[in-house]
């Protein structure tokens, strides 16, 4: 049986490591009848509600009496609880911490929470049950869902792109205890109306002159990818998102849409945009009988059914050069009308293009720091504003990619901030930067901005920010 000692050490060291998979591997080997805890150790799913600081503090108190500021000034709570350990020597399996630590999170009450907690003071040393303490947080973990797919497939000898196929369309619990149970099969893998499935997102290609196919059906990029599960048998009408978390959306609600656009059974890729008229859109059919059907013969299918004003038109043209006439200088998805359904969209089904990118000047003004609830680590998102007068109006918050942060937004930073959830971040000096814009406007709260910050504009000042009556016709 897995010690926790062997998990918590892992947890320490794959933070800076190269291979993360390999390390994670080792525990998946070690731990080959039973390998959910170990993933669920290292990924944790997005349903879980973790602790934020201040439920901490209020443990903290609950286990010994005192408030953390009087214990020490500016204190940082988990290094704090974590020297209530009573111990030197670890001494507790993996699944004993796995139960403990779901018993914890499925509670609500941070007293509770505190009781459940006290046989870990003297099970866990201090560094393990720090690692332990950091897994219940908002913190996030240190791998991504693909270093576990990576691992998922090392430890088992099984195809990457077969470990990733089932993941997607079946989740990393049921793949994991499939593995675990000896009974994966690849030719199994399907996705199933109800669960919840990954839409990979297409590979990105900047020269129309790339695409690997000729013939191609535009998809203008509008709202975001959905699935769409529709079993009225089985009483199941729900939707996904592509990450696949639930849609807020109603089950009823969706159930009403499918009617009123005759949707027959079955898992349909859609477009969401909650704004439009129509704000679900069928782009595509995920699950048909024959997977041999190409895309164009699944479109033909469904079109056959559904109303067409809840299928997304699609604009066909002979070559992707000629996309430039018609795609209006926005991103566009390309498909393949012979690509086969791979569940992967891999770059013979589709494509993204940016036709052309629009880089304009804006100020970036301040930061804040956000944990994704599926729990990769947080990431900074920038708060953008455009030239009003001598003054500047924010439009919205854009990410950017790691070296410009390190390369060029730091150097107008002076005050620390730590990657925390909420954290805010205080821009002290004038910072510009060029923005690849993929749509701007005016909305109900005010002019916004989407796309990205893609470098810093060093030698800009207030007369290069594109001003805010320019917004809309950008």
């Amino acid at each position: 049986m897995l010690s926790f000692r062997s998990v918590a050490e892992t947890w320490r060291v794959i933070g800076k490591a190269r291979k993360r998979s390999e390390y994670i591997a080792n525990n998946l080997v070690a731990s080959s009848e039973n390998q959910w805890p170990v993933i669920h150790f290292f990924y944790p799913p997005s349903s879980i509600n973790r602790l934020s600081d201040e439920d901490f503090r209020e443990i903290y108190f609950l286990s010994t009496g005192a408030y953390p500021s009087e214990v020490m000034e500016n204190p940082d709570i988990i290094h704090l609880l974590s020297g209530l350990s009573e111990t030197e020597v670890t001494e507790m399996s993996l699944p004993s911490a796995h139960m403990r630590l779901e018993s914890i999170l499925s509670d609500i009450d941070n007293e509770t929470r505190t009781r459940l907690m006290y046989p870990l003071f003297g099970k866990l040393n201090q560094r393990d049950l720090k690692v332990f303490l950091m897994r219940l947080s908002k913190r996030g973990g240190p791998a991504r869902r693909k270093d576990i797919m990576v691992a998922l497939s090392m430890a088992n000898g099984e195809l990457f792109h077969h470990v990733r196929s089932a993941c997607n369309l079946m989740g990393l619990k049921r793949t994991s205890t499939l593995f675990s149970a000896g009974q994966f099969e690849y030719e199994a893998v399907r996705p199933r109306i109800g669960w919840s499935m990954v839409v990979p997102a297409p590979t990105y290609i900047s020269d129309l002159a790339s695409v690997p196919f000729g013939s191609c059906l535009i998809e203008p990029v509008e709202g975001a990818w959905v699935t769409i599960h529709i079993n009225r048998k089985e009483n199941v009408s729900i939707g996904f998102t592509a990450s696949g978390g639930e849609l807020p959306e109603d089950d009823d609600e969706i159930l009403r849409w499918a009617d009123s656009a005759n949707i027959p059974n079955g898992i349909f890729l859609c477009d969401y945009a909650e704004m439009r008229d129509t704000p679900l859109l069928v782009i595509d059919l995920l699950s048909p009988e024959d997977l041999s059907l190409s895309f164009a013969g699944r479109r033909k299918l469904i079109e056959g059914h559904i109303a067409s004003w809840a299928l997304k038109k699609l604009h066909f043209v002979d070559d992707p050069l000629t996309v430039v006439e018609v795609s209006n200088n926005k991103p566009v998805v390309l498909r393949n009308p012979h690509g086969i359904l791979t569940f992967e969209n891999i770059p013979d089904e589709l494509v993204l293009v940016r036709v052309e990118k629009k880089e304009r000047v804006l100020r970036v003004t301040e930061g804040r720091v956000i944990q994704p609830t599926t729990g990769a680590p947080p990431y900074v998102v920038w708060t953008v504003s455009a030239r009003d007068g001598m003054g500047y109006y924010p439009l919205g918050e854009l990410q950017t990619h790691d070296h410009v942060v390190e390369a060029y937004i730091k150097r107008h930073i002076e005050s620390n901030w730590k990657m925390v959830e909420g954290e805010s971040i205080k821009i002290d000096v004038p910072c510009f930067v060029e923005v690849a814009m993929d749509a701007s406007g005016w909305g109900d709260f005010g002019p916004y901005v989407s796309g990205s910050i893609v470098k810093g504009s060093p030698t800009s000042g207030i007369s290069d920010v594109i001003g805010v009556e320019e917004i809309g016709w950008s």
